[in-house]
C-alpha cells in the first residue's frame, strides 16, 4: 500500500492536468491565459519535489496468480489498480501538454521510468489474463476492457507518437526492453478480448478496438522506427507465431475486415492508411512475406478495401496501398492470384481504374497484365468464370478498355477450351485398338506413342496399331520430328481442344465450298496458334482437293504451334457428330475427333441419323453392323 502523501500528490497532479488540458484544448488564446502558466508551474513543482509517478511505478507488478485479487478492488479511491490507472493517465497527458505548450519540463521522465510503466501495463492488461477475466464480475470486466485498456493504449500511442525520438530509441533499443513483445502480443491476441468486449455491448468498445488495431502497424511505420527497431518487431512476430508468418497475415486480414465493418473506423482515414501501409511493409520483409503464401482472408479483405474506398470517393491514399499489396501477393504465388481472381479482382480493378492517379495507374495495369498472363491456368480460368457470374456490381462498372475487353475474350475462349478439353479426355482416354481384348483397358495405366496421338493398354495393341494399322508409316514424330515434334498426350489434348474451340467461334463461320448444300464436301483449314491472342488465331479455310476427298467428309485442320521455341505443325481431323457409330474404324487417334458446328457444313436432311445409346467405344470405333442402321 502506497503512503497517503503519494496518492494525494497524484490526485493534485491529475486535477491540474485536467484543468490545464481543458484550458488549452480548442482555445486559440491559451497563451494569454494566466491560469495556464500558473498550472504549469505547479505541475513542474509537484513532479520535481514529490515525484509521485516515480514512486508509483517503481513497485513490482503483482504475479499472475494475484491478478484477480489486485484488480477486483478497482472501485476504491486509493486501490492499487486505481493508482496505476491514474498514474498512466497523468503520464499520457503530460506528454501531450509538453508538446502542445512546448514545455519539455512537463515531461522530466527517463527511459527507466517509461520502461517501468510498460512493465505494469503488460502485467495488468486483460489481453494477458483471459481466464482470470472471465472469473470477474461484469462491472470489473467492463472497467478493465474499456476504461483501463483505453488509458493504457492512450499511453502507448502517446509514447510512440509524441515523445522525442531520442527517448523512444533509448527505451526500444535497451537490451532488456519488453515494449516490442508487449505490442506484438497485444496485437496478435486482441481478437480473444474483443469477443469478450463485444458481448458486453459497450458503446466505448469501438474506440478501444480501433486503438488495438492500429497499435502494431502504427508502431512499425512510425518515423522513429529505424531498421533495428523494425527488425525487433519482425523477430518478435516470428517468435510469437512460432515461425508461421501465414498466421500473422491471416490475423491481419481479420483485423482489416473489422475496420471495414465499423463505419467510424472505416472513415478514420489516417488509422486505415497506417494499417494498409504497414501491411505492404510487412509483405516486403523477406522473413515474413517472402516465406509464405498470403492467406485468402487477407486477399479478400484487400479487394474489399479497394472497392470500399473507390465507391465512397474517399481519400485516395488508402486503396492504392491495397493495390500494391495485391500485386505483391499475385506476383509471388499463382495460388494467391487464383484466389484474388475468384474474389473479383478483375472487376475491382476495372472499377478502380478511373479513380487511379498517375502513380497508381501503372500498378493497376500491371496487375491486369498479371491476370492476362494466367489465362491458360485451369484454376484461374474457373475462378475468373465464377467471379464473373457472381459479381453483383458488374452492371455498374465503367466501360471496358480495349485491354480489358481482350482479357475478357481471352478468358471466355480459354473457358471454352477447358470444356472441350474435358469432353475430349473423357471420350478418348481408351486404347486406340478397336479389337482391344481388355475393352479399352484401365485409362490410368495407358501408355502413349512417341507422337502423343495414340494410347495403348498393352504391347500387343501397340504392335497391332503399328503393323496392321500401319502407324509406323503414319506416326508424325517418326516421319518428320523437326516438323511435328514429340508431344506428350496432355499437349495433344490441348491442341485438339483449342482447334475445336476455334472451329466453334464466329470467326470460323466461313463458307468456301462450291456446293454448301452438300454434306459430302471436306474442308482444309490452316490454323496458326503462334504469336496471337487467345481466341484470335490466324485461320485460312480451303475446299479440299477432289482427289483427297474421303468418307465420311471431314475437316482437316493443320495446327501451327510453338514447341519450346520451335515451330511445329500437327494435323487434326474432325467429322460431324452425326457420323458417330455409323462407320467402323479399326484404330482411332486422339487427333481424330467430332465437331457439331462451325465450318463442318452439310444440310441436316442429308446427314445420317444420330444413333441412340452409343457407348464410348461405339462412338469412337463404330457400332456393329447388326446394331447399326443404314442412313442412305
Amino acid at each position: 500500500m502506497l503512503p497517503f502523501w503519494i496518492n494525494a500528490a497524484l490526485d493534485e497532479l491529475g486535477a491540474l492536468i485536467k484543468e490545464t488540458h481543458g484550458l488549452v484544448d480548442g482555445s486559440p488564446d491559451w497563451h494569454a491565459n494566466p491560469r495556464v502558466a500558473a498550472n504549469v508551474r505547479q505541475i513542474v513543482r509537484i513532479l520535481r519535489d514529490r515525484n509521485p509517478l516515480g514512486h508509483i511505478f517503481k513497485e513490482q507488478p503483482p504475479p499472475p496468480d494475484d491478478y484477480v485479487a489486485f484488480v477486483k478492488r478497482y472501485g476504491g479511491d486509493y486501490s492499487p489498480i486505481r493508482t496505476i490507472y491514474n498514474g498512466m493517465f497523468c503520464a499520457s497527458f503530460l506528454f501531450r501538454l509538453a508538446q502542445k505548450l512546448d514545455r519539455p519540463e512537463l515531461c522530466p521522465f527517463d527511459a527507466t521510468l517509461l520502461q517501468r510503466i510498460f512493465l505494469w501495463i503488460d502485467s495488468l492488461l486483460p489481453v494477458n489474463h483471459e481466464p482470470q477475466l472471465r472469473a470477474l464480475s461484469s462491472s470489473t470486466q467492463s472497467w478493465l476492457l474499456v476504461k483501463f485498456t483505453m488509458t493504457a493504449l492512450t499511453y502507448i500511442q502517446t509514447f510512440t507518437h509524441i515523445i522525442s525520438a531520442n527517448l523512444v530509441h533509448q527505451v526500444l533499443r535497451a537490451e532488456d526492453e519488453q515494449v516490442t513483445s508487449m505490442l506484438v502480443n497485444m496485437w496478435l491476441n486482441w481478437s480473444r478480448v474483443h469477443n469478450v468486449a463485444r458481448a458486453m455491448q459497450n458503446m466505448e468498445e469501438r474506440a478501444v478496438i480501433q486503438r488495438y488495431l492500429i497499435l502494431l502497424p502504427g508502431h512499425y511505420v512510425s518515423p522513429y522506427s529505424d531498421g533495428a527497431i523494425r527488425n525487433k518487431v519482425v523477430q518478435e512476430i516470428l517468435r510469437t507465431v512460432r515461425d508461421r508468418p501465414r498466421r500473422f497475415f491471416r490475423l491481419y486480414g481479420m483485423h482489416l475486415r473489422l475496420m471495414l465493418t465499423y463505419s467510424d473506423m472505416r472513415d478514420s482515414h489516417v488509422p486505415m492508411e497506417y494499417v494498409v501501409q504497414a501491411l505492404l511493409a510487412f509483405m516486403r520483409v523477406p522473413e515474413l512475406g517472402g516465406q509464405c503464401r498470403m492467406p485468402k482472408t487477407l486477399i479478400v479483405e484487400l479487394i474489399a478495401c479497394i472497392r470500399c474506398y473507390v465507391r465512397s470517393h474517399a481519400t485516395p491514399s488508402i486503396w492504392p496501398h491495397a493495390v500494391y499489396c495485391l500485386l505483391e501477393c499475385c506476383l509471388d504465388s499463382r495460388r494467391s492470384l487464383e484466389q484474388a481472381v475468384e474474389a473479383g479482382l478483375f472487376h475491382c480493378l476495372v472499377q478502380a481504374r478511373p479513380a487511379a492517379d498517375c502513380r497508381t495507374r501503372p500498378q493497376v495495369s500491371r496487375l491486369l497484365h498479371v491476370i492476362a498472363q494466367a489465362a491458360r491456368s485451369p484454376r484461374v480460368i474457373l475462378a475468373f468464370r465464377s467471379a464473373l457470374t457472381e459479381d453483383e456490381d458488374k452492371d455498374t462498372l465503367p466501360r471496358y478498355t480495349d485491354a480489358e475487353t481482350r482479357i475478357l475474350c481471352a478468358f471466355e475462349f480459354e473457358y471454352d477450351v477447358l470444356q472441350e478439353l474435358k469432353a475430349i479426355r473423357e471420350l478418348t482416354a481408351t486404347c486406340c485398338n478397336a479389337e482391344c481384348p481388355h475393352d479399352g483397358g484401365n485409362h490410368k495405366a495407358l501408355r502413349a506413342c512417341i507422337c502423343g496421338e495414340a494410347l495403348y493398354c498393352s504391347k500387343a495393341c501397340q504392335r497391332a496399331h503399328w503393323t496392321i494399322g500401319q502407324h509406323k508409316y503414319n506416326c508424325p514424330t517418326r516421319l518428320d520430328p523437326e516438323q511435328h515434334g514429340s508431344l506428350r498426350v496432355k499437349n495433344v489434348y490441348r491442341l485438339v481442344a483449342e482447334a475445336r474451340a476455334n472451329l466453334l467461334t464466329p470467326y470460323a463461320q466461313i463458307s468456301c465450298r462450291s456446293d454448301p448444300s452438300s454434306s459430302h464436301v471436306s474442308s482444309h483449314i490452316i490454323l496458326d496458334l503462334r504469336r496471337r491472342a487467345p481466341g484470335e488465331p490466324e485461320m485460312k479455310v480451303f475446299q479440299l482437293n477432289e482427289e483427297l476427298l474421303e468418307y465420311p467428309p471431314a475437316t482437316l485442320v493443320d495446327v501451327g504451334f510453338d514447341d519450346n521455341g520451335n515451330d511445329r505443325v500437327r494435323r487434326i481431323k474432325f467429322v460431324r457428330e452425326e457420323y458417330a457409330g455409323h462407320v467402323r474404324v479399326p484404330f482411332r487417334l486422339i487427333t481424330e475427333g467430332f465437331a457439331d458446328t462451325g465450318v463442318m457444313g452439310g444440310q441436316s436432311n442429308e446427314l445420317p441419323t444420330r444413333l441412340p445409346f452409343l457407348s464410348k467405344r461405339e462412338r469412337l470405333f463404330g457400332r456393329d453392323a447388326d446394331k447399326s442402321c443404314d442412313f442412305n
